[in-house]
């Protein structure tokens, strides 16, 4: 499940320093799971937005978002940095496994690193902070074992994504698999 938060309210506005306060949040949520009641419960009972295609995280912000993604495949999180990359790079926030750990892992396999370009490309740009395991039930201490907070320095608007970056294209984001749901 992916769910990006973002203000209503301008970027400046979002930082506490323009008009009118702190502005509105709004959540979004896309999980190609999820029954129509539960997004019913999602859209009135928390007033959620649901996306009503799947992006694939190809999803675009425009205003400071965070993108909650534990146990989504390595695509999912390659797609939201190359939606973003430039200027937006610095307005995202992941909440999900550790793209620290999926670099590492790409740098010895080729098809690996051509799928995951992005996440190698952003990864002199990010903080990743580890999120302790809950070690309170033994029977769930590793599930979220890999979870990261991860937010990124902006780049200039101006500056172009790296070569590798250019060559990747929406339909080879998984190096041609299919058996990865992104």
């Amino acid at each position: 499940a992916a769910l990006g938060l973002r203000s209503e309210a301008g970027e400046e506005e979002a930082r506490g320093g323009g008009g009118g306060g702190g502005g509105t949040c709004r959540t979004l949520v896309f999980d190609p799971i999820l029954s129509a009641m539960e997004k019913e419960v999602l859209e009135r009972g928390f007033e959620f937005t649901s996306i009503g295609a799947n992006e694939r995280g190809k999803r675009t912000v425009q205003a400071p978002t965070v993108f909650y993604m534990p146990h989504c495949g390595r695509g999912m999180y390659n797609n939201v940095i190359w939606a973003n990359w430039g200027a937006n790079l610095g307005r995202i926030a992941v909440v999900g496994n550790s793209l620290s750990s999926y670099a590492e892992g790409g740098k010895s396999n080729p098809s690996v690193s051509a799928a995951i370009a992005s996440i190698i490309a952003a990864s002199p740009h990010v903080k990743e902070t580890r999120i302790p395991d809950a070690d309170a039930d033994k029977e769930l201490r590793y599930v979220f074992n890999d979870t990261s907070f991860h937010t990124f320095s902006r780049l200039p608007k101006d500056k172009p994504p790296p070569p590798e970056l250019k060559k990747v294209d929406d339909d080879s984001k998984t190096g041609g698999r299919t058996d990865e749901i992104i």
